[in-house]
C-alpha cells in the first residue's frame, strides 16, 4: 500500500514546536525533482544499566540513516481559502488571515513510498522544513502542523476535500476543514519573519511509518473553525511551495535509527531485569519488607507488605504478589573457606531460587570482605534477572555494589527498639545511626536501592523496660525518614511476634508511601488488546496529589525495565518481542519521590 505523509499547518493555537536540526547527522543537500537522500553516521549510543530519574534512557541504539524528501515528484501541496479560492500549482502557499473577510489553509503531502520501515529500528526524528516568504504576526499567533483525518486531493476547496459534494469532518452537525486536524499530534511555533522554519513532526511520521495510521492530508488557519466572516485576527503568512525555486521547496527530513530488534536479544537490550512483572519493583514500585510475619493468617492481614526473606510460606506468597527471598549466608562459616567457594555458593543460590536471595549480614573482615562483593557480582552476572538483596549495616563496599546495580536492595538493619532478650547496646542504633547508614548509601549512589528496616515489632511487654515501640513512634519515624531521604523506595519491619503493631506497620507504610502517590492509568493500548503494528505508543495519564508535579516515568515490558522518560509516552517496538501475551507496566514518579504503577496485559500478534 502506498504510504504518504500529510501535514496540516494551522495558525492560532497555543504552544510552540522546536526548530533545531537533529543531533548526530550531517546536513542534507537540495535537488529539484523527487529528492530522496540517505546519509548514514556511525555514532552508537548504549543505555546505562542504571535507571535513575529523571534522566531519560532507552534500550541501546545504533547510528541514524537520514532521508530527505523534497520536490514535485514526491510532494503535493497547495492552499485553500474561506473565500472559496484555492491553488495547487502556484509557487506560494498562502496561510494569511484577514479579519471580517477570509482565512487561508495550506495542504501538503509527502510520499514515503521509497522508505521501507521494515528495514529500520525506529524513527529518531522527523522535521518539516519550510521557507517562509512573508510574515507579519503582531499578536504572535501560533502556526500549527498536524496530520489530517480525511483524504483530500488537489481539487480540494475549503468546503470539500475533493472539490465535489464530499465534506470535511462534521462536529456538532457542522462540517469544517479545521475538524480534519489530529490536534493531539500537532507541532506548534510562532512565526514572525521570513526565513527557514522547522517543525518537529516526529510523532506524526512515527505513526505513519510504524503504527499503521493512514496519512490522509492536511490544512492552515489563523483561528478556531471559521463560519461566515468573523474576526479571528489578522496576519500575513506564506511559504514557498514545491513549485518554487529548488532550495526553498518544503522538505521532510527523516532520521531513522538502527535495525529491527531481535526478540532473542530482549534481555540484553533492557536497562534492568527483575524476576517477575507480578512482584515489586514492577507491579508495585515500592519495597515493603516484613521479616518474620509468622503465619498465613497474619499475612492475610498485611495487604501492603510485598516482600519478605527466609519465609516458609514462599510458595503460597508468590502468587499473591509477595516476593520471598531465599537465604544466603554472609559468613564467616567453615564450609565457605575461600573466595571461589563464596562465588560458587552465591551463584548456585541464584540458580536454584528464581526470585532471588537476600544475603544475611556478614562479619567477614579485611581481605575476606571482598569475597562477598565478588560473590554478589558473580551471581548477578550469571543470573541478571534474580533479585539480590542484602541485610546492610552501613558497609561502604556493599553500598558501592548497590550503587553499581550488582545488589538490587540494601535492607538496612535500622533498629531503635529491641526485644528484651536482645541487648540494646550494639543493636539499637537510633535515628542518628540510621541516618549515618543512609548517608553512606547515598554517597555511593545506592539511595534508590535502600530501605530501612525498623524494629523490633514486639508485643508491648516484650521490650526493654521504658523502651516500648508504639504505632505513634513508627508513624513519626517513617515521616522523618521520608523527609530525610525521599528517594528511598519503601520501608521495612523486623517482626518478633507483635501482631497488633504489625497491622499498624502495614497501615503506616500505606499512609506514607502509597496514599501520597500519583494516580496513574495506562490509556493506550487497551487491556487485553492484540497488537499488530510494528510499533505501539504506550500513553499514560498521571495526576499528582497535593500540588506536586510528575517528574518521570519508568517503562517495563514483562520483567524488563526498557526506558525512563520525563514524558508520559513510550514507543514500543513489537518486532523485538516474541508473539503471545505480555505485560506492560509504567511507574509515575512525582517531585516528592512518590511512586505509582499501572499494569495491563496485551497480546503481540505473530508475523
Amino acid at each position: 500500500m502506498k504510504i504518504l505523509l500529510g501535514l496540516l499547518l494551522v495558525v492560532g493555537m497555543s504552544g510552540c514546536g522546536t526548530g533545531t536540526q537533529p543531533a548526530g547527522t550531517r546536513a542534507e543537500s537540495g535537488s529539484s525533482q523527487g529528492q530522496l537522500q540517505k546519509e548514514v553516521t556511525a555514532d552508537t549510543k548504549v543505555a546505562s544499566p542504571a535507571a535513575k530519574m529523571p534522566a531519560e534512557k532507552t534500550e541501546k541504539d545504533t547510528g541514524p540513516t537520514r532521508v530527505v524528501i523534497q520536490g514535485t515528484d514526491d510532494v503535493v501541496d497547495g492552499w485553500v481559502s474561506t473565500a472559496n479560492t484555492a491553488s495547487f500549482s502556484q509557487p506560494t502557499l498562502k496561510a494569511n488571515g484577514y479579519a471580517w473577510s477570509s482565512y487561508e489553509h495550506v495542504l501538503m503531502r509527502f510520499s514515503l513510498d521509497r522508505i521501507a520501515p521494515s528495514r529500520h529500528g525506529r524513527l529518531k526524528k522527523a522535521v518539516l522544513r519550510l521557507q517562509v516568504v512573508s510574515a507579519k504576526n503582531p499578536k504572535k499567533t501560533n502556526t500549527t502542523v498536524a496530520p489530517t483525518n480525511i483524504e483530500w486531493d488537489p481539487k480540494a476547496t475549503v468546503l470539500s476535500p475533493r472539490g465535489d459534494k464530499s465534506t470535511w469532518p462534521v462536529q456538532q452537525e457542522h462540517a469544517n476543514i479545521n475538524y480534519a486536524m489530529r490536534t493531539r499530534l500537532a507541532s506548534r511555533r510562532v512565526i514572525e519573519k521570513p526565513g527557514v522554519v522547522e517543525f518537529d513532526v516526529t510523532a506524526i511520521v512515527e505513526r505513519w511509518l510504524f503504527q499503521g495510521m493512514d496519512n490522509l492530508g492536511l490544512m492552515v488557519t489563523a483561528s478556531p473553525p471559521v463560519f461566515g466572516q468573523p474576526d479571528h485576527g489578522s496576519w500575513l503568512l506564506a511559504f514557498a511551495s514545491s513549485e518554487a525555486e529548488d532550495k526553498h521547496r518544503p522538505a521532510l527530513i527523516i532520521d531513522l535509527q538502527g535495525t529491527p530488534p531481535d526478540p532473542a536479544e530482549a534481555n540484553q537490550r533492557a536497562l534492568a531485569l527483575y524476576p517477575s512483572a507480578q512482584h515489586a519493583p514492577i507491579r508495585d514500585p515500592y519495597h515493603f519488607v516484613y521479616y518474620s510475619v509468622g503465619s498465613q493468617k497474619m499475612w492475610q492481614q498485611l495487604p501492603t507488605i510485598n516482600m519478605t526473606t527466609y519465609d516458609s510460606f514462599g510458595t503460597w506468597l508468590a502468587p499473591r504478589g509477595v516476593m520471598n527471598l531465599a537465604w544466603a549466608d554472609g559468613g564467616p562459616v567453615d564450609w565457605l573457606p575461600t573466595k571461589a567457594s563464596y562465588s560458587t555458593y552465591y551463584t548456585n543460590t541464584a540458580r536454584h531460587h528464581p526470585l532471588g536471595f537476600c544475603g544475611h549480614e556478614s562479619n567477614l573482615q579485611g581481605e575476606q570482605a571482598s569475597w562477598l562483593s565478588d560473590a554478589f557480582r558473580a551471581a548477578k552476572q550469571n543470573y541478571p534477572d534474580r533479585f539480590l538483596a542484602y541485610y546492610y549495616r552501613g558497609e561502604s563496599h556493599m553500598a558501592r555494589l548497590a550503587g553499581n546495580g550488582q545488589i538490587d536492595l540494601l535492607i538496612q538493619e535500622g533498629y531503635t527498639h529491641m526485644h528484651k532478650q536482645i541487648p540494646r547496646k550494639g543493636f539499637a542504633i537510633g535515628m542518628a545511626g540510621i541516618k549515618q547508614r543512609i548517608d553512606t548509601a547515598r554517597e555511593h549512589g545506592a539511595i534508590q536501592r535502600h530501605v530501612v528496616m525498623l524494629g523490633h515489632i514486639c508485643k508491648p511487654d516484650e521490650y526493654h523496660p521504658g523502651h516500648q515501640l508504639t504505632a505513634k513512634q513508627i508513624d513519626q519515624m517513617i515521616g522523618e525518614l521520608r523527609s530525610y531521604a525521599p528517594e528511598m523506595p519503601g520501608i521495612g519491619f523486623y517482626g518478633l511476634g507483635g501482631e497488633t503493631l504489625a497491622l499498624d506497620c502495614d497501615r503506616l507504610a500505606r499512609k506514607h508511601f502509597v496514599d501520597p502517590a500519583p494516580d496513574v492509568l495506562i490509556q493506550t493500548p487497551m487491556f487485553g488488546q492484540t497488537l499488530t503494528t510494528p510499533h505501539v505508543t504506550i500513553q499514560v495519564d498521571a495526576t499528582p496529589k497535593d500540588k506536586r508535579k510528575i517528574t518521570g516515568y519508568r517503562w517495563f515490558i514483562d520483567n524488563r525495565l526498557v526506558a525512563t522518560t520525563t514524558t508520559p509516552e513510550y514507543t514500543w517496538d513489537l518486532r523485538g518481542e516474541h508473539p503471545g501475551p505480555h505485560s506492560v507496566t509504567v511507574h509515575a514518579i512525582d517531585d516528592g519521590w512518590n511512586r505509582a504503577a499501572s499494569q495491563i496485559a496485551v497480546r503481540v500478534a505473530g508475523p
